[in-house]
């Protein structure tokens, strides 16, 4: 296309590019001027809806006049190409402008008056824009704001005059609308209310997109973001936009207000027109020059120096000005965005200097008082200002972590992309700061605390000390006071706001605990449990309950504990009873208590809402994105999990957590080189008794039983509570043959259990063992003690393991009748509790196994394949959550029964999809060498008994394989 002339144009080089058409720099020969040719793509000319749109922008902008309003000289037709003439703009579009910072208050308002009169004149010639956003403004060299892009412009015909529908130019169904009927026409984050639900647009929609416009050239942000499309959906139609104050205080207080009023969610509670707007973005302008220093004023053609012309109907048009007119602001922001532009081969050519980002973040508080330990304080003080919610509040690393979000983001999810990544990579002297940080240090002197302050506002360093009798006084009253303190440091209007309100504000009292030993207890009970130390975790949040009974905080936290625990309804009564507790609950609190209920509720898609919920409002938690990972885990979808638990790792890559059930996923899914890399990762950044367990958990489903003891030994070594440690052990032996080494384990970790839940678990390890050894009556012994221990409903979890080993130990004894009343019990709790009812919880598989044998003995063969292709169907699965009952387990027995149905290829299929899994695992090696024997495959029999042979060399000598 370049060098070639077409008609009289000819194409000197391309200046830009989108979805709508591509822009070339042309001359035009026979007017001797530099214009700008649009064409359509020929792609694009062949749809006609696009073909349509490319019309209707042409038609808009050829009935509009304005000096606000890029120019059409022509629209021509080359070759079935069409294309336009427009006038060559030289300068910067308001997106490259803004450049992810705020735009000062004048030079804002300088574009905002310009705009806000090209959309009054587009509307009084019965034009609706319909995408408004930065990129669709252009801001000449000489600070003349441009409206470009009328494709997505919609026609109102009873206010448009009929000649100027020329032909060809007809309007699609629905008039003057190009659209589908309701769906959402415009670009998402810019779109209003009316947009989104797909409704009828106006001059009020062009309006409430001018407004976030606006607030992102005030902020450095556009008002609704999120993840995905749907979240600023969302955002857009259920949740008012932080005011721009809390991202830039320097807006002044009445520009707020008129962006606020552009963006009401009700079309009618908005500016009446683009008039109205642009009335009060001039006076606000002026107020600003008054204020402000003494400056040149701009004449305009038709009023006096110093006086502001009249508007018309079509609102006002002031003609294009000179460039000593520009004001200094804009000139500086336009000087800022090309020196954005000039940034190549990775070289920056000046420096930002520091940068504050919208904030507070809490950084250390070093205490020399014993009884304020270790990020005690600087937790409470978070907690505090966590009831604002119109302040970002971080400790340094989740301000690391917003800062990342912020760059991966605008550099289009990769780090380090675009102009803002090599400006923060290489940008000499450039530095990222929160705009309010504070630390201190806890000192005692001479009876009394000295809380000594350091705080950073902005730039300037501020040091104050308060003094406390005591740490009761300190939390009582000195975070109240700190938090104020930076409150007002961070906006000091809102702050006033807050203490004029005498409901407004709630006391660290109100929303931690009005007792110090119960904030202790619960700190430490935190703390165990982001190490996932359940028992510590427990001891300590039940202690602070019983300090403080109205500690909601411990209750949410405890409830957390519960749902790991599988005891549903002790989780619903903390949830319950942290509900009651209102007023010491923030936003967060209650979205993470629904979330938790939906959960125990089995309302998995209703709790993922409220997680998406919390992301979007705190997009920088990698805790909120981790939950959701966490919600896929308990429903054993594995691949959802595993790019949920990525993703909180892109936050932070040094988050245990998420390695370790990344592990138990990879593990499951029979991936277990990166089981062992994720959970390895674990290890090393957290040296708990759980990631010992882990990692033992990783080498048994791995079928390396030698590394897997190992690891659960030094599991119970560091914590003797760890009974599911233990568990896994007397497991391992069983798996080996080791049967007298299980039942002496056995003994004497029951004599050791603690409580009736874990006793349970213990009896349901002897049943299986009593079941492998062929002794059913003490097995069936085994299961009724464990029955009746469980009988007080805490837990549904060790209750589904002990009725299936009922149901298979009256099968071994040849009671079908007994079989099948514990099919049925395993059926009443799936019916009874939905939590259960799905694939992804262990009653499910263990159903689907036993209908299967019962069916099978029963003589019903279609039912029982049924039941083993269902049961196949969830083999990723079926590691979930009681590791020794696996995928290897399971297609072990799948394979024992397709060679009862007389089925030996789908038996040997089985018994290798176990051993694909599993390779160590004795039980299937024995049961396909057996298969091939029958067969006649005598050399491949030969090697699966020396493979078992391997595998089963320290088995006890009388030790049999059912």
């Amino acid at each position: 296309m370049i060098g070639r002339t077409i008609s009289h144009y000819r194409i000197l080089e391309q200046v830009g590019g989108g979805g709508m058409g591509v822009v070339y720099k042309a001359e035009d020969t026979r007017l001797g001027r530099t214009v700008a040719c649009k064409f359509l793509p020929r792609e694009a000319a062949a749809n006609e809806l696009a073909l349509r749109r490319f019309q209707r922008e042409a038609l808009a902008a050829s009935a509009l006049n304005h000096p606000n309003i890029c120019t059409l000289y022509d629209i021509c037709d080359d070759q079935d190409q069409p294309f336009m003439i427009m006038e060559l703009l030289e300068g910067l579009t308001l997106d490259r402008m803004i450049g992810g910072k705020p735009l000062e208050a004048e030079a804002l308002l300088e574009v905002g008056v310009q705009v806000a009169g090209a959309l009054q004149a587009a509307h009084a010639r019965g034009i609706v824009h319909r995408d408004i956003k930065p990129s669709n403004i252009f801001v000449t060299r000489d600070g003349q704001a441009k409206v470009l892009d009328f494709g997505l412009a919609k026609l109102v015909l009873d206010r448009w005059h009929g000649a100027s529908l020329a032909a060809g130019h007809e309007a699609g169904p629905g008039g003057g609308d190009l659209s589908s009927p309701g769906l959402p026409i415009g670009t998402v984050a810019y779109m209003a209310p009316e947009q989104v639900r797909g409704e009828e647009t106006g001059p009020a929609s062009d309006i409430f997109s001018f407004g976030a416009v606006l607030y992102q050239m005030a902020a450095g942000r556009p008002p609704f973001e999120g993840p995905t499309a749907w979240a600023i959906f969302d955002a857009i139609l259920n949740r008012p936009p932080m005011p721009p104050r809390v991202w830039n205080p320097a807006v002044p207080e009445a520009l707020q207000e008129a962006i606020l009023k552009a963006l009401a969610r009700d079309p009618a509670e908005r500016y009446a027109d683009a008039s109205a707007l642009q009335e009060d973005l001039a006076r606000i302008k002026r107020g600003l020059g008054a204020d402000g220093p003494a400056r040149e004023e701009i004449p305009r053609e038709g009023a006096p120096a110093g006086k502001e012309p009249q508007a018309s109907a079509q609102g006002t048009q002031p003609p294009k000005r000179a460039a000593s007119s520009l004001s200094r602001p804009l000139r500086a922001a336009l000087w800022t965005g090309a020196a954005l532009l000039a940034v190549s081969a990775g070289v920056v050519y000046f420096s930002m200097g520091s940068v504050y980002y919208p904030c507070i973040v809490v950084g250390p508080f070093r205490s020399e008082a014993d009884s304020l330990g270790p990020g005690l304080a600087e937790f409470a003080l978070k907690r505090v200002l966590s009831q604002f919610p119109e302040i970002a509040v971080y400790d340094e690393a989740e301000f690391q972590l917003a800062l990342n979000l912020e760059r991966n983001l605008k550099g289009g999810g990769k780090t380090g992309s675009g102009l803002l990544g090599r400006f923060l990579r290489r940008g000499a002297g450039t530095t990222h700061q929160p705009a309010v940080f504070v630390t201190a240090d806890v000192v005692p002197s001479m009876g009394a605390l000295e809380l000594r302050v350091a705080l950073t506002q902005r730039g300037r360093s501020d040091r104050f000390t308060h003094r406390y009798w005591g740490v009761d006084q300190l939390v009582t009253k000195g975070l109240d006071e700190l938090g104020f303190s930076l409150l007002r440091a961070y906006d000091a209007p809102l702050a006033a706001r807050y203490a004029a309100e005498s409901s407004g504000y709630r006391p660290a009292v109100r929303l931690l605990t009005h007792n110090l030993d119960a904030l202790r207890h619960y700190w430490r009970g935190a703390r165990a449990w982001s190490h996932l130390d359940m028992g510590m975790a427990e001891h300590e949040l039940q202690a602070t309950l019983e300090i403080d009974p109205t500690f909601a905080l411990a209750r949410l936290l405890l409830a957390e504990v519960r749902v790991f625990q599988n005891q549903w309804n002790a989780a619903r009564w903390e949830i319950l009873a942290a509900r009651e507790q209102a007023g010491s609950l923030t936003a967060t609190d209650e979205l993470r208590l629904d979330a938790l209920l939906a959960r125990v509720s089995g309302q998995t898609f209703e709790e993922r809402a409220h997680l998406e919920k919390l992301i979007g409002m705190r997009p920088y938690r990698k805790e909120y994105v981790y939950e959701l990972a966490e919600s896929y885990f308990h429903t054993a979808d594995v691949d959802a999990a595993i790019a949920k638990y990525l993703e909180a790792l892109s936050l932070d890559p040094g988050y245990a957590l998420a390695y370790n059930h990344l592990g138990y996923c990879y593990s499951w899914k029979g991936e277990h080189d990166q089981a062992l890399r994720a959970l390895g990762r674990y290890f090393e950044i957290d040296r708990s008794p759980n990631a010992f367990d882990s990692l033992g958990d990783a080498y048994m489903s791995a079928g390396e039983y030698a590394q897997a003891a190992a690891w659960k030994a030094k599991a119970v070594a560091a914590d003797p509570r760890l009974y599911y440690a233990g568990r896994s052990l007397i497991f391992i032996d069983i798996f080996g043959g080791r049967y007298r080494a299980a039942r002496e384990g056995l003994g004497e970790l029951l004599e050791k259990a603690e409580d009736e839940i874990e006793q349970a678990r213990y009896l349901a390890v002897r049943a299986f063992l009593h079941l492998q050894t062929g002794d059913f009556e003490q097995a069936a012994k085994s299961c009724r003690q464990g029955l009746a221990l469980m009988q007080n409903g805490k837990s549904d979890a060790p209750n589904d393991e002990l009725i299936w080993l009922q149901g298979m130990i009256e099968l071994a004894r040849g009671n079908l009748q007994g079989a099948t009343g514990a099919l049925s019990g395993l059926r009443r709790m799936l019916d009874a509790n939905s939590i259960t009812a799905t694939n992804y919880k262990p009653a499910y598989k263990y159903w689907l196994h036993l209908l299967a044998w019962l069916q099978a003995l029963n003589g019903n063969e279609a039912a029982s394949v049924a039941a083993v292709n269902d049961l196949v169907w969830v083999k990723d699965k079926l590691g979930y959550w009681s590791t020794p009952y696996d995928r290897a387990f399971f297609m072990d027995s799948v394979g024992r029964l397709f060679e009862r149905l007389g089925r030996p290829q789908q038996a040997e299929a089985a018994y290798r999809d176990a051993l694909s899994y599993n390779s160590g695992f004795a039980f299937a090696r024995f049961h396909l060498a057996g298969l091939l024997k029958k067969a006649g495959r005598t050399a491949e029999a030969e090697t699966e008994e020396k493979a078992f042979r391997t595998a089963w060399a320290r088995a006890d000598a009388d030790a049999r394989i059912p």
